[in-house]
């Protein structure tokens, strides 16, 4: 086995090829490439181009060399551009300029030119069949309004007539089972109304004719009225509907009536598809950027989250069999979220609902290593790290600072009391927060009126604590208030 000297040796008197076998292979290459390739030199004019650079402008490439370039390059960066041929017609192509600094071509630019007309044919075509899909959405929504008015009106006059005779308005009806069939009759009205209001619901979510009507909305007493109204539908079924919120979700942001009708649905599908015994659960909890999940079903079906917030289960894309869960799709979408599916065999359907941030007015972060936000954005915690040893004597307390960091008042809850003797935040109490770079934020945010930032952090003295601090505009121009709290 020859050794690294060796072998080193051997490389240094292998023969390299001919120089004259060089020169012929690059130019061999130049001239076969599908590229084309130019070179231009300082006076503008083409100094050698190879056959597919003449190929796109459709002339003769023995006639270009020394001929001006009329391209219009910019240095490094692509560019789209048209070519008019002389034989007529035109050619897309992207253009790329080098300026070619060493060597003995330097001061020239090397261009090199690519033929983008058939991406081009495929952008338009894409184009097209959005704008036909539009269209086509328009033409669904339309007829679908229409055929509800043309359904809706004998819809409602076999239900009334129905009405007339569960009720015996006009005498007895005999044989006593006619009343029996009208009632039927009039429950499967209903029914065909209802599915009716969802297909219309659908169709002006999906083309964007219904605008929210957004509200604060608590979603804990949310979630439970949406429960005890599917409970008190849902005779008969051997099974119960449990609503548990573990933390204060607190409040979100959506239309309440829209929102409501997508958790019933979701509910209802989930009782519905669960098998028989043991409880279905309906809960909430926060994922680290901000977002809020929803779950609705029996335990071992519901999406979930692991460390970090990942959503462990969960498919997006589950073509809903039902028009109530398509409308449950459209009103997520319709909010910036999305529906989660999740199948489990033997344990039936379950539902998650996943909100964005922006439809997030308070919420609690997962126990994770650290949690910066900084105007309700993630950010990386920058330097060092931070020590909740210094940050626990600070909870329960607000704190009024200047830009620097200084402490101006501190508010235990009986009002505002100067601090006991010269203190900063910064460099007395918790120097770890400047280590991470929250003195930076704190005067940025107040020097561009736009200060929210919000800390997260497990308490490693209290384990399963986390401790809260939110800095945050005061009512003076130049001053914030940073909270403390242990949870």
């Amino acid at each position: 086995m020859p050794t690294i000297g060796r072998v080193k040796a051997d490389r240094e008197a292998a023969p390299g090829p001919e120089p004259d076998a060089s020169a012929a292979a690059l130019e061999a290459a130049f001239a076969a490439m599908d590229v084309g390739i130019a070179v231009v030199g300082g006076d503008g004019r083409f100094l050698r181009v190879n056959e597919a650079f003449a190929r796109l402008h459709g002339v003769d490439p023995a006639g270009m060399p020394g001929q001006e370039c009329t391209l219009v390059l910019t240095g490094g960066t692509p560019a789209r551009r048209r070519l008019l041929r002389p034989g007529g017609g035109t050619v897309d192509v992207r253009v790329v300029a080098t300026p070619m600094i060493d060597g003995p071509q330097a001061g020239a630019t090397l261009v090199t030119l690519v033929d983008i007309g058939a991406d081009l044919r495929a952008e338009t075509e894409l184009r097209h069949a959005a704008a036909r899909a539009v269209e086509a959405r328009a033409a669904a929504s339309a007829f679908l309004a229409g055929m509800s008015e043309e359904v809706r009106v004998p819809l409602n006059a076999v239900m009334a007539f129905a009405e007339v005779l569960v009720n015996q308005a006009l005498g007895p009806l005999e044989p006593h089972g006619y009343r029996a069939f009208a009632a039927d009759i009039q429950a499967s009205g209903r029914r065909l109304m209802e599915i009716l209001g969802d297909v219309m619901e659908m169709a002006k979510l999906e083309a964007a004719e219904t605008a929210l009507d957004d509200e604060d909305v608590d979603l804990e007493r949310l979630l439970t009225d949406a429960a005890q109204a599917v409970l008190g539908r849902s005779v008969g079924r051997d099974r119960a509907l449990d609503c548990e919120v573990a933390w204060p979700v607190g409040v979100v942001l959506v239309d309440l009536r829209l929102f409501r009708r997508a958790l019933e649905s979701a509910m209802d599908a989930a009782l519905s598809r669960a098998p028989p015994g043991g409880p279905l659960r309906i809960g909430a909890v926060p994922l680290p950027d901000g977002r809020c999940l929803i779950s609705i079903g029996a335990p071992a079906s519901t999406p979930s989250t692991g460390p970090g917030g990942t959503i462990l289960r969960g498919m997006e894309g589950v073509g809903p069999p039902s028009p109530g869960l398509a409308v449950a799709r459209a009103v997520a979408q319709a909010h910036g979220g999305t529906l989660l599916v999740e199948r489990a065999d033997g344990a039936g359907v379950g539902f998650g609902f996943v909100l964005p941030i922006q439809r997030v007015r308070r919420r609690r972060l997962a126990p994770v290593q650290g949690v910066l936000r900084v105007r309700n954005r993630p950010a990386p915690i920058a330097r060092g790290v931070i020590d909740t040893g210094e940050l626990l004597p600070l909870a329960g307390a607000d704190y009024r600072l200047d830009a620097l960091g200084e402490v101006l008042a501190i508010d235990r809850g009986d009002g505002p009391m100067a601090p006991p003797g010269a203190c900063h935040l910064f460099d007395t109490l918790a120097p770890s927060l400047r280590a991470a770079g929250l003195d930076d934020l704190l005067r940025r945010g107040l020097a561009e009126r736009d200060l929210d930032i919000l800390l997260v952090l497990p308490c490693d003295a209290r384990p399963g604590d986390l401790l809260h601090c939110r800095l945050r505009r005061a009512a003076a121009p130049d001053e914030a208030i940073l909270t403390v709290r242990l949870i």
